[in-house]
């Protein structure tokens, strides 16, 4: 059961990636990485919390369905690349995106510290 809730995620979230940019190696990169593990884990608890709310238990029903679309998405990906001319394909990523991400980054670690630092103990949770 786990590990089909990890090939779900796995599946999905890189082809969601791979049909999201057709033309660029994005499975290479952090950056497409990163995406992948987000928008998988991210389909998969939303998949858990409508399959709860509906049936009241959560199966390997769900787990199978998001593996299915993230073949589908796969597919897509593939079938996409292969109408883009070689000339039109474009750089795994674009120099913006990094900056974009590398400051992203820094707020989170900035914010970390900040809150680590003002509230050593923790807050009204602790």
């Amino acid at each position: 059961m786990i590990a089909l809730a990890i090939l779900a995620i796995a599946l999905f979230g890189s082809g969601a990636v791979a049909a999201a940019l057709p033309g660029r190696s994005s499975a290479d990169t952090v950056l497409g990485l990163s995406l992948a593990i987000a928008i998988g884990i991210g389909a998969w608890s939303t998949a858990h919390a409508a399959s709860l709310l509906l049936t009241g238990h959560s199966g390997a029903a769900k787990d199978a369905l998001l593996t299915l679309a993230g073949i589908a998405l796969w597919g897509c990906s593939l079938r996409l690349r292969s109408y883009r001319p070689a000339s039109e394909r474009v750089s795994p990523t674009p120099p913006w995106l990094r900056w974009f991400f590398a400051v992203a980054c820094l707020a989170a670690a900035a914010g970390f510290v900040e809150h680590t630092w003002r509230f050593p103990d923790g807050g009204w949770d602790a």
